[in-house]
């Protein structure tokens, strides 16, 4: 396998691919993961991480960075389920209240919250 050396620790040798094929795994479980997570996995400082982000999200279009976190597609289409299952509970939400719940911006999770097509996401 040919690969760049991004850094040298006294543990481990990665390069990009390894970084994407973890990510990869890591979805398969969460489908979320935290960059300073992934930086203390892999044992490297996060400006490594960051800097490989680019190239992660061009190769794979179902992958988001957002506020310091890999979220992949199954995660949105989960989210977007647990949003609708709460929307049919409670008749409708607040957005501010599902920013707090799930730790994310309150633009993304109206994006996330259209996959339901229900209008009572305010």
């Amino acid at each position: 396998m040919s690969c760049t050396l991004t850094e040298v620790s006294l543990f481990e040798h990665f390069c990009f691919r390894e970084v994407f094929n973890l990510c990869i795994m890591l979805f398969d479980v969460a489908g979320r993961i935290n960059l300073t997570d992934l930086a203390s996995i892999l044992n490297v400082d996060l400006t490594h991480i960051k800097n490989q982000i680019p190239s992660l999200l061009g190769l794979n279009a179902g992958i988001s960075e957002v506020l310091g976190q890999l979220i992949d597609n199954t995660y949105k289409k989960r989210l977007a389920e647990e949003i609708n299952v709460k929307l049919e509970e409670l008749g409708q939400l607040s957005i501010g209240d599902l920013a707090h719940t799930y730790d994310l911006p309150p633009d993304f999770l109206k994006q996330v919250s259209h996959l339901t097509h229900e209008p009572n996401v305010s």
